[in-house]
């Protein structure tokens, strides 16, 4: 007798799920699916169980390793894509967790199951890709179309609020015209992780408040040859610089990833403002910071 049970479909929330995890949950939802996302115990537990040896790059990207680990017992793992289709060789481009996660997490964890990988950000544009892998889960046409008919409205709006960690102010509550510009790795500053990094009482600006498109155009305006999450960073720091507001600009540096120390100096040389590096390894110890970017479901 054929079993009953539906797929179970991974997801590493680890890096970018605000911009993409509410529309693929969607989608292995609406194909049947049995959707599991790894809790914050079960990161955590399995990062301090793996050989650290093995778990390299930054912390997100160990941690996101971690979540793969605790996903091994899934049908298949939704992993995704950072940087597609790039051809760059410097930057992001160099750090092959950066430019190919995917890729990277088959070679180093060969005993996972199926990763089909996805973009991290929704927009029209994905259509085709993600068609394909409602076909993968839905083996009859028909039910793809049908499926595909009720997704396709998912589309209509790329930029939710959601997709920028939290929702512009109303703007009778404008924020004060001292702050500071906080810049770095979209999947490193979590909103948790900002709050721990500016003084009591200081107003700061991040990622959060631009839309990654438009600072993305912004960034490869001033160096084409940029992937896409370097012109990202690149392109957030010009425009929050160009605010009124803003006094300084501070770029959060891992101290395990060469190329935050590239993107600062980039960034450094476009800004017309001061820019200052911040070490995250000086604010804040190994355990703490763990505790701050893991569990972004939970």
């Amino acid at each position: 007798m054929l079993s009953s049970l539906p797929v179970r479909v991974g997801f590493i929330t680890q890096l970018l799920w605000q911009r993409y995890g509410a529309f693929w949950t969607a989608l292995a939802t609406e194909a049947g699916a049995e959707t599991v996302l790894p809790s914050r115990e079960e990161t955590l537990s399995q990062y301090l169980a793996q050989d650290q040896q093995t778990i390299t790059g930054t912390a997100p990207f160990r941690l996101a390793q971690a979540q793969a680990s605790a996903l091994r017992s899934c049908d298949t793992l939704l992993v995704p894509e950072l940087n597609p289709d790039t051809d760059s060789g410097r930057g992001g481009a160099q750090d092959f967790w950066i430019a190919d996660f995917p890729a990277a997490l088959r070679t180093v964890y060969p005993y996972l199951p199926r990763l089909i990988e996805v973009p991290a950000y929704v927009d029209a544009s994905i259509e085709p890709r993600a068609v394909a892998v409602l076909r993968s889960l839905l083996p009859d046409a028909a039910l793809v179309e049908r499926s595909w008919h009720r997704l396709r409205a998912l589309l209509t709006n790329p930029y939710p609020a959601a997709a920028h960690g939290r929702a512009p102010e109303p703007k009778a509550a404008a924020k004060p015209r001292r702050a500071v510009a906080l810049v770095g790795q979209p999947w490193l500053l979590t909103e948790a992780l900002l709050r721990r990094l500016v003084a009591a009482g200081e107003s700061y600006l991040s990622h959060h408040d631009i839309e990654w498109a438009k600072a993305r155009e912004e960034g490869w305006r001033s160096d084409p040859k940029l992937v896409a999450t370097d012109a990202e960073v690149l392109g957030t720091a010009l425009l929050l610089s160009r605010r009124a507001e803003v006094r300084e600009v501070r770029f959060i540096v891992d101290a395990a990833s060469p190329t935050d120390r590239w993107l600062a100096n980039r960034v450094r040389q476009a800004s017309h403002l001061d820019v200052k590096d911040v070490l995250l390894q000086e604010m804040l110890d190994e355990g703490a910071l763990l505790e701050l970017l893991a569990g972004l479901v939970d």
